[in-house]
């Protein structure tokens, strides 16, 4: 569908727990447009690390999907950590709804 686009946005986010996430992710940033980089669990940043594209994202929007502030800032860290590990410094915007907002990082 993204090669059929008369017209390209800016960017787009694209979660990487769902499949397919990294072929839709190179196929937009083949395209020209920015690709904004959705985390919601902890596999989802060891799929980011495996697609390879990390140095052509524009950001990282690290998104938890619990309610509870303290479980949602529990996946934040894991989060964070497998990144740390994969020695990402990438900027993050961290992204909260209903019961929990948690602001912006890098």
């Amino acid at each position: 569908m993204v090669r059929e686009w008369r017209v390209n946005p800016n960017f787009a986010s694209v979660n990487f727990q769902e499949a397919g996430a990294s072929a839709l992710a190179l196929s937009l940033l083949n395209r020209g447009v920015g690709v904004e980089a959705g985390l919601s669990n902890p596999e989802a940043p060891d799929i980011f690390i495996k697609s390879g594209i990390a140095s052509r994202i524009l950001r990282l929007l690290i998104e938890p999907q619990e309610q509870n502030l303290e479980a949602a800032m529990g996946t934040v860290r894991n989060i964070k950590d497998a990144l740390a590990r994969a020695r990402l410094d990438l900027p993050i915007v961290l992204h909260g709804t209903e019961k929990k907002c948690l602001g912006t990082t890098r």
